[in-house]
């Protein structure tokens, strides 16, 4: 009922997507193969970018990780009576950049 070609297209589009690639990403893939070029240079780059984006992710994630190990280390054992803040150990704690 669909060309082949919308098909092909429609098939790259998902798979190109659980790869983490944007729409953006994938319309400068299909402009650069509509123009007649290879188009692995372009997702090269676009999984280069990709990757650098979770790179940066899992290093927040690792900080973040850090951080709530460290408050939770500084949490006491029991609650030891309620005082004029929620969690004293948060008010008191500084997130890492």
């Amino acid at each position: 009922m669909y060309d082949q070609v919308v098909v092909e297209r429609s098939a790259f589009v998902e798979k190109a997507q659980a790869l983490g690639l944007t729409l953006e990403e994938i319309r400068e893939i299909f402009s650069v193969y509509d123009q007649g070029h290879c188009t692995c240079g372009q997702v090269g780059r676009s999984m280069d970018a990709r990757l650098r984006l979770i790179d940066s992710k899992l290093a927040e994630l690792e900080r973040l990780k850090r951080d709530l190990l460290t408050v939770k280390d500084r949490l006491p054992e029991q609650d030891v009576g309620r005082n004029n803040r929620i969690c004293p150990v948060i008010h008191q704690s500084t997130p890492s950049a």
